[in-house]
């Protein structure tokens, strides 16, 4: 198969949202596309790439998921975070995903509610918004989020 016939069939999946599969990002997911789509895509020297052991192509469990990353066995949760300050523009201009609903909305902030499933790297995205966010559900997101928070601040304080 070649990277057009790859690209042809990746444009028939509604998550590719009709953007052609670049060589770059094919790169970059190859190994994830086993656990997404259940096969496996091999690449020769000529760039010529070839799927081993393919079932039908169809995604697995992917709309509670964050961006593009396999999910596991992470199950999908409400998340609802209390956004501040001109931080809330942001998330109502570049929604994080398609599930995210604006269920509050105060004078200096507003909360937002997610259904996704919990991967590291949905966390690590909410923390980096540092102080512009704090987590409000579920209570084990809540603890995680404080435990980490407090150890960043034991960095400064020489705890």
């Amino acid at each position: 198969m070649t990277f057009n016939e790859l690209n042809k069939v990746w444009l028939e999946c509604e998550i590719s949202e009709g953007i052609d599969l670049s060589y770059q990002s094919l790169r970059r997911w190859r190994k994830h596309v086993d656990e997404l789509f259940g096969i496996i895509i091999a690449c020769d020297s000529k760039n010529r790439y070839y799927i081993i052991n393919m079932t039908p192509i169809k995604y697995r469990g992917f709309k509670e998921c964050y961006k593009i990353v396999a999910c596991g066995d992470v199950k999908p949760e409400t998340i609802e975070i209390e956004v501040y300050g001109s931080y809330v523009n942001c998330f109502r201009a570049l929604p994080h995903h398609e599930s995210q609903k604006e269920i509050w909305t105060g004078e200096n902030s507003s909360i937002f509610s997610f259904r996704v499933r919990p991967t590291n790297y949905f966390c690590g995205e909410l923390l980096m918004a540092g102080d512009k966010i704090k987590v409000l559900k579920p209570k084990w997101m809540v603890d995680l989020f404080l435990h980490i928070h407090e150890k960043s601040a034991c960095l400064y304080k020489n705890c």
